[in-house]
């Protein structure tokens, strides 16, 4: 069982990232991943995970090709890439609880192996504390925790020691060490550190520009280049001497010591002169190379084989078991709801409709009975009454509109807002395509605007029947007398369609903002999509009143200021008895809004690379 690395090319625009890359990391391997920033090592590793796709070559995870077979290969990896992302206002263990459901864990385990990955990694003493209060370097342990989620076969951490002091840096070592030896987990380490992976890894891969230099046992590249030792003594210059005397090249570093090239002299020999010249030696070891020394040694992969012919003796493995757990969507749509409800405004922004819509239906109660005391005063020859299907309508004139952009921006930042907060990137980790996570956000979200409209919808009903009677239209007469204009069941019939014909139009703009936000990089960006797309379209309306094209627009079938041609306004004409009832179009004209939308977003999803 092995992760390969099969001929990889990647470009970002015409930089190529990465050329022909051929990597090999057996099982039980402490693979160390070494070159300066800009090397191509982030890269390589994101393609691995499955963040971004290779312009050419593919990824192998215990035989199964990544492209095909994407939940098998991500049921067995665990990564960390960069700067970790979380939701800041919860504490640590809550996050990784949050995406072991979504990874596929048993909830009876969930709870114990969070706390124990929170002990693995130091974090034990700060289980309660939220993670906006951690320091870079526990965000930094944090990231190694959910790296660690479900105990996976190959973990690749890009430059783990990020934001570390050297305590933790040294609890980190030991961490890998153990996970190699002790439960025969495979680490790929990247670091522009040569020192920082020599003690623990057993092979080293060395990358220059996209290519990989040289890939060797750790020892055979800590011994490569010229024979560099370093000496360290009280008498630096009397030493630096003698060994001028033996004819050697000797330089000075930094701390004091002495950078000797011994080339095929003998280091015995060297000891041996000092000792006679009565010069102490503090320590006398052989010098590792720096990655520049490395760079400028090699010129070609030191192997004895190129990559071509690796790539050409590489045969691919017969497939493990398989690892990935069932319901995706599920588990997707679960992940959405505890984002969804962890936020206080989410809750706060869903009241706001329900407070419009119940002062709204007071307005018109308080209207109604200025009308009947005008009428009383005056001696008016007669008032309409206002009945509650009327109440209905005022109730949801506003709060509609209102309900529907409130879903039309939480879906928007439903996915712009983890890109930017990075913790999409952690959900993409877990054994969940790209285009499953997304119909499951998708799908939790329109639920929620369902619910959300079904309970608008109720309190309205309930709002109005407390103020006034679901009665038939009727004309009031001075005399306290009635005359009937429209029939009980003429009115609850309008009533029906109506409160049916609300919920389209808010899915619609709910799917309208989710596409958005897959377009969009990052949140203030998808918020302007919304707004400038939610206007456009009413501004759009507003210039085709009298054409038939109005219907094929969203816009047209919500209340609006600029021209009401909805269903609601429809409503409204018919239970006040309107002679000249406005005209509703069909709302078979939302469908291809819908279909447009869920298609932008799934498919946008399933392509964009996630850095």
């Amino acid at each position: 069982m092995s992760l390969k690395l099969i001929q990889v090319d990647h470009s970002y625009g015409k930089r190529a990232a990465l050329q022909g890359v051929n990597l090999e990391i057996h099982h039980g391997d402490c693979y160390g991943f070494i070159g300066h920033n800009g090397a191509g090592k982030t890269t390589a590793m994101r393609i691995a995970l499955g963040l971004i796709q290779p312009t050419h070559g593919r990824v192998v995870v215990d035989g199964y090709d990544a492209h095909e077979f994407p939940l098998e290969a991500r049921a067995r990896m665990g990564g960390l890439i960069e700067r970790p992302g979380f939701f800041d206002y919860w504490d640590g263990p809550r996050n990784l609880r949050m995406l072991a459901k979504l990874q596929g864990l048993e909830s009876k385990t969930i709870a114990n192996h969070c706390e124990e990955l929170m002990e693995l990694v130091g974090l034990g003493h700060v289980l309660d504390l939220p993670v906006r209060a951690y320091s870079q370097g526990m965000r930094q342990r944090l990231g190694i925790a959910q790296a660690l989620m479900g105990r996976p076969r190959y973990l690749l951490l890009d430059e783990p020691g990020n934001g570390l002091d050297p305590e933790g840096l040294a609890e980190m070592r030991r961490l890998l060490q153990r996970l190699t030896r002790d439960e025969g987990m495979t680490v790929l380490l990247s670091s522009h550190q040569l020192h920082e992976v020599a003690e623990i890894c057993n092979r080293i891969a060395v990358l220059k520009k996209g290519k990989v230099l040289l890939e060797d046992d750790a020892q055979g590249i800590l011994l490569s280049g010229r024979p560099l030792f370093e000496f360290k003594t009280s008498k630096p210059e009397e030493a630096q001497a003698a060994m001028v005397e033996l004819g050697l090249t000797v330089e000075q570093d930094l701390s004091g010591g002495l950078i000797v090239d011994v080339g095929d002299f003998p280091p015995s020999a060297i000891n041996k002169a000092l000792v006679e010249k009565a010069i102490p030696l503090d320590s006398f070891s052989r010098k590792a190379p720096s990655l520049e020394e490395i760079y400028l040694e090699i010129q070609t992969p030191k192997s004895a084989k190129s990559a071509e012919e690796k790539s050409e003796e590489s045969k691919d493995e017969s497939p493990g078991e398989h690892l990935s757990p069932p319901r995706e969507i599920l588990r997707a749509m679960g992940y959405e709801w505890r984002r969804l409800c962890s936020r206080k405004i989410f809750f706060a922004a869903l009241t706001l409709p329900f407070l419009v819509a119940f002062w709204d239906i007071r307005s018109r109660f308080v209207l109604a009975e200025a009308a009947l005391q005008k009428m009383a005063e005056d001696g008016l020859a007669s008032t309409t009454g206002v009945t509650a299907f009327e109440g209905v309508v005022w109730g949801l004139r506003t709060s509609l509109i209102l309900a529907s952009m409130i879903f039309c921006g939480l879906a928007s930042q439903s996915l712009a807002g983890e890109l930017d907060r990075g913790t999409l990137r952690n959900a993409l980790l877990r054994p969940v395509r790209r285009s499953r996570l997304a119909i499951g956000k998708l799908l939790t979200l329109l639920s929620c605007a369902a619910v959300t409209y079904i309970a608008l919808i109720g309190f309205v009903y309930g709002v109005s029947a407390y103020y006034f009677d679901f009665s038939p239209l009727v004309e009031i007469l001075p005399n306290g007398e009635f005359y009937n204009y429209i029939k009980l069941d003429v009115l609850e019939d309008a009533l029906r369609t109506a409160l049916i014909s609300g919920l389209l139009p808010m899915l619609t703009y709910t799917l309208l903002g989710f596409a958005a936000g897959a377009l969009a990089r990052n949140p203030t960006a998808a918020l302007i999509y919304v707004i400038g797309g939610v206007f456009g379209l009413d501004l759009m309306r507003s210039q085709l009143p009298a054409r038939s094209d109005e219907k094929w627009l969203p816009s047209s079938h919500l209340p609006s200021k600029l021209g009401d041609t909805s269903f609601l306004r429809h409503y409204e004409d018919v239970v006040t008895n309107v002679s000249n009832v406005t005209e509703v179009s069909s709302q078979y004209y939302l469908v291809p809004w819908c279909l447009l939308s869920f298609l932008i977003a799934v498919l946008v999803v399933a392509k964009r690379d996630v850095r």
